[in-house]
């Protein structure tokens, strides 16, 4: 998709986050994550959903780096 993402999801590396990321990717999604810290990205990476998503590191309580997000990768869905 050249035109931005498709979505961005908020928490996903939690357990429903990753379960809606990987539904995404199935169906040719083109997705920001927000990961708020390191272990999480760990868990992420374990899981091998990196390098199929873009990471953003932040927190769903940054309004700034969410709709910073939002602006970079012109998501049209967020997922929270």
């Amino acid at each position: 998709n050249d035109d931005g993402a498709d979505a961005i999801v908020l928490g996903c590396t939690g357990f429903l986050g990753s379960a809606v990321v990987r539904e995404l990717l199935g169906h040719g999604a083109e997705v920001v994550g927000l990961v708020r810290d390191r272990a999480a990205d760990a868990e992420f990476t374990r899981h091998r959903l990196t390098g199929k998503v873009h990471v953003v590191h932040g927190r769903a309580e940054d309004l700034f780096r969410v709709h910073s997000a939002l602006a970079v990768h012109e998501a049209r869905a967020v997922f929270h």
